[in-house]
């Protein structure tokens, strides 16, 4: 299947699995972005970090950290619709060199303006994984119970007072679940199983982003902007679930 027809896969499963049960609420998995909305200046860009989400519930275990780590993960990013007349526009994606740093990162990747997709493996099979907590050589913050997998950047519209929605999930190119694996007994985490106990990504459902185009400031408040548009990102923290109904671009 071209990597470019399985939106339409990826958009059913999303429409489904919203409304799925979750199987077992003690330890589940989403992907994540780090914050929930970014104002960004018209015409800027900013950089969104990516993370597989693991939570736990209270007296729980981690899955992740229990067998050996993370061998690859797979996440997709994707423009909602309807869009407003200066949209954002996803421009680029880095992979987390510093911990899936394998030849094989490359085969399974697509990006345009409306969507992204890359799946991502650590480069020797033979030793442990990726833990939770980690920070990507210091590219990003170590979240609790998170772990890096990289970044996608996006470009705000040309219009101020607009805002763009994107939807973060596992990466589906097959349309038969994704690439988020353990290093020691290669369970799935995107999909849900009775042993070891976990609710998988697809089970969890999509989580979203959004990007508000603001004013671009004049070259003497620039300082100040950066100031207040930081301290904005970073109090807008994400709920534990947000799962959406809406509708997805198709990518071109």
């Amino acid at each position: 299947m071209c990597l470019d027809a399985t939106i339409g896969v990826l958009l059913a499963h999303i429409a489904l699995l919203v409304f799925s049960p979750v199987v077992n609420a003690s330890v589940a998995y989403t992907y994540d972005s780090e914050y929930s909305q970014y104002s960004v200046a018209a015409s800027t860009s900013v950089t969104v970090n990516l993370y597989l989400q693991e939570y736990l519930a209270a007296n729980s275990t981690s899955v992740i950290n229990a067998n050996g780590g993370l061998l690859g993960a797979g996440v997709s990013v994707l423009r909602q619709s309807p869009l407003p007349t200066s949209p954002a526009a996803l421009t680029n994606f880095s992979f987390d060199l510093a911990d899936f740093n394998s030849q094989y990162n490359s085969v399974d990747q697509s990006l345009s303006a409306s969507g992204v997709q890359f799946s991502e493996v650590i480069s020797n099979p033979y030793q442990p994984g990726v833990f939770l907590d980690n920070t990507g050589d210091g590219v990003a913050n170590g979240y609790s119970n998170r772990i890096f997998i990289g970044s996608v950047a996006v470009q705000a519209g040309s219009v101020a007072n607009q805002t763009t929605q994107f939807v973060v999930w596992l990466d589906d190119a097959a349309g038969v679940g994704g690439y988020t694996l353990t290093q020691a007994g290669s369970y799935d985490l995107d999909i849900s199983r009775p042993q070891p106990s976990y609710t998988g990504a697809q089970s969890e459902g999509a989580t979203t982003f959004s990007v508000l185009t603001v004013p671009a400031p004049e070259p003497s408040g620039a300082l100040l902007f950066a100031a207040v548009a930081g301290a904005s990102r970073l109090l807008i923290r994400r709920p534990r679930h947000q799962l959406t109904h809406a509708t997805t671009e198709t990518w071109r």
